[in-house]
């Protein structure tokens, strides 16, 4: 009789810590769980912290416009209450779109470029819930444009940073090369007479140029006629040269400071309507002819 309760009392001591497991158990997993990321090297590349910068390309050409989209994950009852754009002197930033999700933003960008070569791109910063948070930074190499006709040598001036290749390099130079002797050995002789001064020669070419025309055919026109005139004049190729290395070398020769910022501010405006396709009222190009015309006496004397 004794060992028949015994055998009861075990079982339902058994019968208890089944029953305890059995409830720990489901206390357990009826938790809510929430996922996290585990390794940092499991995400996707290119996040830093919240933010995920996607490029469209890994290169572009000068004053085109580029496409990159921002993903911002952040948790459900935060959004993102501003974003600031970057200011790099060489960069444009616009914001396109804007689409607000319950876990993800995203936000299309268009990027123009005004220099050539690989160029660092800062990433906007995103206020999020009063944090600001901003992607990686990454490059994107910036090409030139080239003219239908290569003969053009003002459409193939000097990269940098490798945006050619290699091979592509090579050929350029030759070709720039055998231009330049054939321009400059093989011209048909002038009479004494009838040479100009690059001042005289700086005035009838700008006087040939069509007022007429698109605005960008206009200031291309304005942009070579003054770099040729810079050549005649100074000796030195500024058809060769953007707008940056044109100011170094005019720091190094007897150009005034004033002149030379002058100069600068004219080749970047019109450098806006050939590359950022910036469109200029006809008053502003008057005013542009006028500054060309002036340039007549810039640097003194030829030395």
């Amino acid at each position: 009789m004794d060992t028949k309760k015994q055998e009861n009392r075990r079982g339902k001591k058994y019968g208890l810590r089944e029953a305890a497991r059995a409830a720990l158990f489901l206390l357990v997993f009826s938790l809510p769980l929430k996922p996290v990321y585990g390794d940092e090297a499991q995400r996707p590349e290119g996040f830093d912290t919240a933010v995920w910068l996607k490029p469209s390309s890994t290169y572009t050409l000068i004053g085109e416009a580029f496409a990159v989209k921002a993903v911002i994950t952040k948790e459900a009852d935060h959004k993102v209450e501003k974003i600031m754009l970057p200011a790099p002197p060489n960069i444009k930033f616009a914001i396109i779109r804007h689409k607000r999700g319950a876990k993800d933003d995203e936000v299309d960008l268009e990027l123009r470029f005004f220099d050539l070569g690989e160029i660092e791109v800062p990433s906007p910063e995103f206020v999020v819930s009063s944090s600001v948070v901003r992607g990686k930074t990454f490059k994107v190499l910036v090409k030139g444009r080239l003219a239908p006709a290569e003969t053009e040598i003002k459409k193939l001036r000097a990269q940098r940073g490798g945006a050619f290749p290699f091979k592509t390099l090579v050929g350029a130079l030759l070709l720039i090369a055998a231009a330049y002797y054939f321009l400059r050995k093989k011209k048909t002789p002038v009479p004494p007479e009838k040479l100009l001064s690059p001042e005289e020669w700086y005035r009838r070419e700008l006087d040939g140029l069509d007022k007429n025309a698109s605005a960008a055919e206009v200031l291309d026109g304005l942009s070579d006629t003054f770099r040729r005139y810079l050549e005649k004049k100074h000796d030195f190729p500024a058809i060769f040269l953007d707008t940056r290395e044109i100011e170094k070398e005019m720091k190094k020769r007897v150009f005034t400071t004033e002149e030379r910022i002058k100069s600068v501010s004219f080749l970047r405006s019109c450098d806006l309507a050939k590359f950022a396709k910036k469109q200029f009222m006809p008053a502003e190009i008057e005013k542009l002819f006028k500054d060309a015309y002036a340039f007549t006496e810039i640097g003194g004397e030829r030395k």
